[in-house]
C-alpha cells in the first residue's frame, strides 16, 4: 500500500531491523533514492541520516520528500535528532513503526527476551515537546486508517514535518524475513 504513495525524487529512508526487510518489498518510482544500512547493523543510524537528507535535499530541491521508517526502538537512540529537525524548519515523514520493542531481534534470539523490551514512549508527543510549531502527528492502527492517510492530497506534500506511528503487533514483520 505504501508503494502507491512513493512518488518520483522521493528519498526513502529505512531503518536496520524489520523496515529494512519490510521495504524491499515495496516498488520505488524511477529516480527514487533508497539509503538503508543493514551491514553494520547500527541501529538510530537513520534519525541523524534523514536529518542530513532533509537538509540537502531542501537545499537541492524542496518538493523532493525525505521519508524515514523506523521502529519504536530505534527511535529512542537518537531522537534527540528530530529537536535539529525542527530547529531547523525540515519537513521529513517520520514513520515510527510501534511493535514495543525489537521485534527483529525476537525474532533471532526469542520472543519472550526481556531485553528486547523498550519503555513505551509518547512517540506522537515528541514534536511538541521538541517545540515544534507547524506539524502532524498521526496515528494510524488499521488498514483503512493507513488507505486514508497515503490518499489524503495534503499529507502528499511535504509542507511540514510529519510523524506517523503505525501501530503493528508485537511480531509483526514482512514475510521475507519470517521465511
Amino acid at each position: 500500500r505504501v508503494s502507491s504513495w512513493f512518488r518520483e525524487g522521493d528519498i526513502i529512508i529505512t531503518e536496520t531491523g524489520t523496515s529494512a526487510f519490510g521495504i524491499v518489498q515495496s516498488r520505488f518510482p524511477n529516480n527514487t533514492t533508497g539509503i538503508s544500512q543493514v551491514l553494520w547493523g547500527s541501529i538510530g543510524f537513520t534519525v541523524g541520516a534523514t536529518l542530513g537528507a532533509v537538509m540537502a535535499a531542501e537545499e537541492i530541491d524542496p518538493s523532493k520528500r525525505v521519508i524515514l521508517f523506523i521502529g519504536d526502538g530505534s527511535l529512542q537512540l537518537t531522537a534527540q535528532e528530530i529537536s535539529t529537525m525542527i530547529k531547523w524548519k525540515t519537513k521529513p515523514y517520520l514513520f515510527v513503526l510501534n511493535n514495543d520493542g525489537y521485534t527483529i531481534e525476537r525474532l533471532i534470539h526469542g520472543e519472550n527476551a526481556t531485553y528486547n523490551d523498550v519503555q513505551p514512549w509518547k512517540n506522537l508527543d515528541l514534536l511538541p515537546l521538541f517545540s515544534a510549531e507547524d506539524y502532524d502527528a498521526v496515528k494510524i492502527s488499521t488498514i483503512g486508517e493507513a488507505e486514508d492517510i497515503f490518499r489524503d492530497k495534503e499529507f502528499k506534500e511535504n509542507t511540514k514535518i510529519r510523524m506517523i506511528e503505525v501501530m503493528l503487533p508485537r511480531m509483526d514483520a514482512s514475510t521475507n524475513l519470517i521465511k
